[in-house]
Order: structure tokens, then sequence, then C-alpha cells
């Protein structure tokens, strides 16, 4: 009714509503039986106004039956309403009509939700506290007993970043991707396969690490997954899962219009594959030993989804002719050529369908392939490799091939990023220094020298800003904290993009000297990034229109592909050819297609193409 224009954030109960402007006040109107209101009566208000003190640092606001939560700017926590359970976490069971502050009092407090008659709370070191009726376990403190102060989840974990709370269930994501659940089950909300009330965190049943957001309802839970798939379980009376159907769910479903863009995408010698967003995977182009995954060595001109029709994977890598990938459990799987021990399956035996790798872990987190090796981390910061050693690309101070993960030389436990080549490894730490091992015949490890290394040796500017690297064919790219782009290595064919075609065996910068650059990406004999702005750019050899730019034309400085878009997301370059990603999920490439590597059925082209 006050027609404002600066509201905020909203938040609803049973019978009351909550709001906060943009000045930081804090606003309620509906029923005020219990006090929720805050305003210091019990009167119910069909208009808006203030909490009871004013006041104006307010930062967000949570509601539940007959019960308001609210945080300050200063990081406390302030409940009140009804409190029959406990849930104003204060020690009493006595209901308020003002903001009061919960038991303890403390000021380290991130985030808030609530349900029915509990209340569930974030604090900024990642622990989960919770408090108010727990019939159903729906504290996931290990009990069914009421809390009436804040008391800590039963596993004791740090790691929660973002928690809901349904009727009598509670759901939350770790920083890892995962989703857990707890509470009444009784229609299969918790999403674990099963219909039994759950007291303790439990993980939901299929263990993927790629969930984003989520929102618990009275009997149901939707969520979110990184690739903007939808998925909801539990009670479906009236199709409220949106899946077609009105059967309930005991494990995650996804919505019936299974919307399916593409948002990821890796590049090989002849090769392409991508990810579409239902977590399906697809390849196309050279297929000689099998690295499309399909069951066949047949070259494909057009997408073609890999054997086994998984709808699980999260991540990829090309190499020469094998393909690597990591599922949402955290496994990691391999198939194509194999001579050299590159898909890791203890073998030398070249597969035309997923393979998983030797040691069958479930905590890769990141993966790297390039010529006959593979590199991998996995979520502990440790790195791994595995395949042809011959120029000491393993980094395990040998040159010995190797068909099994095993770790580089030192091992350390703070790398943070990976990147291969065919014949060398790049790898960032955590602390922002760049480390590289392998073939350096055209300075490409950056070392200063051209001396090949089988040990990680770091960059010659023992820089601790870097924060981003690409590599491929005899030349690196990459970026610092402050947006700039540097290259070294191989220069014949300009791939450095500083202007000149002499190869470099230290870091210079790109002609350009921008400090927009966002992405990068580096091919056999070309680099291509995203600026800010999401345009997108490329350079070094062009033979095969690799660079889009509408010509042949090889370029020693950075140049805008021939459309000029501004709205790229991602971008992969192969051997000669270049993919890149739009955020509407559409896949884009040009360059050669000699195998079918564009996936459009066409010729070579030397403009962007949308696969249809």
């Amino acid at each position: 009714s006050t027609g404002a224009t600066n509201w905020t954030a909203i938040a609803v109960g049973q019978g009351h509503t909550a709001a906060l402007k943009s000045d930081g006040s804090l606003w309620t109107w509906g029923f005020n039986a219990s006090g929720q209101l805050g305003d210091g009566s019990n009167n119910d208000r069909n208009t808006p106004g203030q909490e009871d003190t004013p006041e104006y640092d307010w930062s967000s606001i949570a509601l539940g039956g007959d019960h308001t939560i609210a945080l300050k700017s200063d990081g406390s926590l302030w409940i009140w309403g009804g409190n029959a359970f406990g849930q104003l976490g204060d020690g009493s069971s006595n209901v308020r009509n003002i903001p009061g502050q919960e038991e303890t009092p403390e000021y380290d407090w991130s985030s808030i939700t609530a349900g029915w008659n509990y209340t569930i709370a974030l604090k900024s070191d990642g622990t989960l506290w919770a408090w108010g009726g727990n019939s159903n376990g729906q504290l996931g403190d290990g009990t069914i007993v009421e809390k009436n102060i804040p008391t800590q989840e039963s596993t004791g974990a740090a790691d929660w970043s973002s928690v809901t709370a349904g009727f009598d269930h509670t759901a939350a994501l770790k920083s890892n991707g995962t989703l857990w659940a707890w509470g009444d089950n009784s229609s299969g909300k918790l999403g674990d396969g099963t219909n039994l009330r759950k007291i303790n965190p439990t993980q939901e049943f299929n263990g993927a690490i790629d969930w984003s957001a989520i929102a618990a309802g009275y009997k149901a839970t939707i969520a979110l997954k990184s690739a903007g798939t939808l998925w909801a379980w539990g009670s479906n009376s009236n199709g409220r899962l949106g899946n077609g159907t009105n059967a309930n769910k005991s494990v995650p479903a996804q919505e019936s219009t299974g919307a399916v863009t593409w948002f990821a995408v890796a590049t090989g010698s002849g090769q392409t594959v991508a990810l579409r967003s239902d977590g399906t995977l697809w390849a196309w182009g050279g297929n000689s030993s099998g690295q499309l995954g399909d069951g066949t060595t047949t070259d494909r001109q057009t997408p073609i989804q890999e054997s086994t029709g998984g709808t699980d994977w999260a991540a990829i890598a090309t190499g020469s002719s094998h393909t690597i990938a990591l599922k949402s459990n955290g496994t990691l799987w391999g198939w194509g050529e194999n001579s050299s021990g590159q898909i890791g399956d203890g073998t030398n035996v070249p597969t035309v369908t997923p393979t998983q790798e030797s040691t069958q872990a479930t905590d890769w987190s990141a993966i790297a392939a390039a010529g006959d090796h593979t590199v991998a981390l996995k979520s502990g910061g440790s790195l791994w490799t595995w395949g042809d050693n011959g120029s000491g690309q393993l980094g395990d101070g040998t040159n010995n091939w190797r068909n099994n993960p095993g770790q580089e030389d030192t091992p350390e436990y703070d790398w943070a990023a990976i990147a291969a080549a065919g014949s060398h490894t790049i790898a960032l730490k955590s602390d922002g220094t760049l480390w590289a091992w392998g073939s350096n015949f055209n300075g490409q490890l950056g070392d200063g020298t051209n001396t090949s290394r089988n040990i990680p040796t770091q960059e010659w500017t023992q820089a601790a800003d870097w924060t981003a690297v690409a590599t491929a064919g005899n030349h690196t790219s990459a970026l610092k904290s402050n947006d700039t782009l540097w290259g070294w290595g191989s220069n014949l064919f300009g791939q450095i993009g500083d202007g000149t075609t002499v190869d470099t065996n230290v870091p210079v910068q790109e002609w350009s000297q921008a400090t927009d650059w966002a992405a990068i990406a580096a091919g056999g004999t070309h680099s291509a990034a995203r600026k800010s702005d999401n345009t997108l750019w490329a350079w070094g050899g062009n033979s095969s229109g690799q660079l889009g730019d509408g010509t042949n034309l090889q370029k020693n400085t950075p140049v805008q592909e021939s459309t000029q878009a501004t709205d790229w997301s991602a971008v992969a370059t192969g051997g000669s050819h270049t993919a890149a990603l739009k955020p509407d999920g559409t896949l884009w490439t040009w360059g050669y297609n000699y195998y079918g590597q564009l996936g459009t059925g066409d010729a070579w082209k030397t403009v962007p193409m949308e696969i249809q």
C-alpha cells in the first residue's frame, strides 16, 4: 500500500510478511498473535510497519510459522514471535513481540532460514546451528529433542555454504557442491532414496558435487545444478515436482522440459567434446582411437552421445587421441588411445567406451590432458599425472611412462589449477605462483632456459600473482591478478601475441597491454582469450581460419572474431580449430574441419558457426 520503490528483500511466513528496504530498515505486516511483527504489540496489521526500534542496519530476514529472524550488518542475530518450541533460541519458551538476540549473543552469524517451528543459521566459519522444534530430527543434531539455544548439527562440519528449511526438514549445501538433508522424509523429500526420517545430515542419493542452490517446501525439495538444470524430489501431489507425473520421488528427478543447453567444451587435435546442461556428454570429429567414446572408431561430423548415456558428467579434457572426464561423484574416466597409459586404468589397451581410472578414487576435482598424458587434481590440492613421460611431463623426477595415477615429484598439496600440452605441463599453486615441467626446447616452461625439466620448476619471474594458465603446442599463456595477459615459448606463428614472431623463454606481455582479460585458451599454433566485456579475441596461426576473423591470415597481435559479439562466456582451442560458448547455452565453432571437429556437418569455417 505504501507504493515504495526501495524494497530489497522479502520473506513470508504462515500468516505474516517481512521486507527490507535499501536504507536497512525492516518492515512487517499480517498476523501478529505471537508478536511476530516485532512492533511491541500483538495487533494484526494490513499495511507495512517498522519493527519496534526502529533501526537501519538490518541485512537479511527469514520467517517461520509464527516467528521472525533477522540479521544485522554486524553479524548479530535477532528473533521474535512464537517460542513454544524454543525457536527464538534465547533459552526460554517465552514469546517476544520485539526483537531480541539469541541466547549467546554472538556476532558471527552469516545467513539464516526458518522452518515451521525451528530456526537454522550459518556462522561465518562455515558451521551450522539450529534450535526449536525437533520431533523429526530437523535440527540435525542426532536427536529428536527440542533445543531452546543454538546447537551445532551433529557432524561438526565447517564447510556448509547455504541452508534452507522446509516445514520439518532441512537441506544444505557444502562448499564442495554436495547436497545434504535431514528431518522428516515421509514423501522422500530428503532425496536419499528412502522414506525414513534422518536425524543427522544425509547426502542425497546420487552423491552429485555440482549443486548450486536449494529450496525446501512443505513436502518437497527443489535444487539447481551448476549447469542450470532444475531438479525436485518428495511429494508430487498436484504435480509440484514438475516432472510430468504425479508420482512421488525419493531421489532427485529433473523437471520435465529437460531444457538442454551446452555448458562446457574441450577441444583436441581433431576432436571436440562438450557437456550439455542435462549432464550428458557428446563428442564429434576424429575417432580413430575411440576418443569419442561412442563404442566405435568412426569419425563423426555432428555430435554423438558417449556410449553409456550417463547424465552425471561434470568436466572434460582431451588429449591428442584420448578423452578424460569427471563425474559429479568425483570419479574419473577415460577412453581412446592408451598406448602410453594415458587413460590411467593400469593397462596400455585402448578403449572405445568410458573406463574408470585404476584407483577408483572419488575425490578428483580438476583434469587436463594433452598429447598422450593426463594431469588431474584431487580436492585436497594434490597433483597426479600418468601416461607418456618421454620429456618429463609427468613431473615425477623420471622419464618413465606410467599407466596408473601417481603424484608429482614433491608431493605437495597446494596445487590450484592445471594445464597440459603435448609434452609439458603447467600448474598454479594456491599462493599464485606458477610452475612447469617437461619439454622446453622453445622456452615453453618460462623459466629463462631451454632446458627440459622432469620436476616442477618455477617460472622465471617467480611472481605470485598468476590467476589462470593455458598451454598447447609449445607455447603458454597466463593471466595475472591485474587482468593482464602474458605468453612465452614458441612464437613462429605469433601465438604469444606480442607483435613479433620471436620465441621467448620468459613471460612477455601481449602487444596491447590491456588490463581487461578474463579467460584464456591455447591451441596448437594459436591463442584465444575473452575480455571482461565478453568479447572474444584470437591471434597466431590462422591457415584454417581458427582465429574466426573471416580470414586465413596469421596475426601476431590480438584480433576480434568477426561477429564482434559481446556475449561470449567460454572458449576452447584445439590443434587448428576453436569452440566457444554463449550464456544462452549455444555452442559455436570455426577453423579446421577435416575430421568433422566443428560439429556442423559442413566445410571449414573462418567465422563462428552455431552447432544446431
